[in-house]
């Protein structure tokens, strides 16, 4: 359950997030929320069942610039491993985003445990955006600064030793939604929340 102190801080951050703040990070923040439908406008029929026979390397490398999603940077390091095999990669986010199948099976199946991933590169700061793009309602983002926000306002939730990442991901996605749902934002914007708590640098 998200703690009274950790939605406080989350709520004065948000409360300084404003387009015509003096502060640059401020700023930034309100360019990162107001973002939000141009980015899932752009970025949902490309990820979508139906259009990703088409998907590109170079369409899916340009999604991992800060500049195009405008809202997560450094994903490209790994867009030429995940780019490897495109054929393997549009297979890979046909799993990803088909609701109909239990999200821990989806999960498992990319990411088994014990076994190598089903793209290499293709880890959780990559799937839980296009999880959030493609529904923006029901999953949040994990990666490392959200997962150091979370830790600093201590909201990351308690887990058995070694857990896969689809249980993972699953029990800090319940605290995101909880979290979101406290704060009456929506998961989008909990996420800049957690790059405002945590970085001192604007994205380029």
């Amino acid at each position: 359950m998200a703690n009274e102190r950790a939605i406080r801080e989350l709520s004065s951050l948000l409360d300084r997030v404003d387009a015509d703040s003096s502060n640059e990070l401020n700023r930034e923040g309100a360019r990162i929320r107001s973002a939000k439908e141009a980015v899932i406008v752009s970025y949902s029929p490309m990820f979508s069942s139906e259009n990703l026979n088409n998907l590109t390397a170079e369409e899916f490398r340009d999604f991992l610039l800060y500049r195009n999603n405008k809202h997560w940077d450094c994903l490209q390091r790994w867009g030429g491993h995940i780019t490897a095999n495109m054929p393997r990669l549009q297979e890979a986010i046909r799993v990803l985003v088909e609701e109909n199948v239990p999200l821990r099976t989806r999960l498992n199946r990319l990411r088994p445990k014990g076994d190598a991933p089903m793209i290499k590169g293709l880890a959780c700061a990559v799937i839980t955006p296009i999880l959030q793009i493609m529904y923006p309602d029901k999953y949040g983002v994990l990666n490392e600064i959200s997962k150091e926000g979370m830790k600093r306002l201590d909201l990351w939730p308690e887990m058995p030793r070694g857990p896969t990442f689809a249980e993972l991901y699953e029990a800090v996605n319940r605290v995101l939604l909880e979290t979101a749902a406290r704060l009456q934002i929506d998961l989008w914007t909990l996420d800049m929340l957690w790059w405002r708590l945590v970085r001192t640098d604007v994205p380029r």
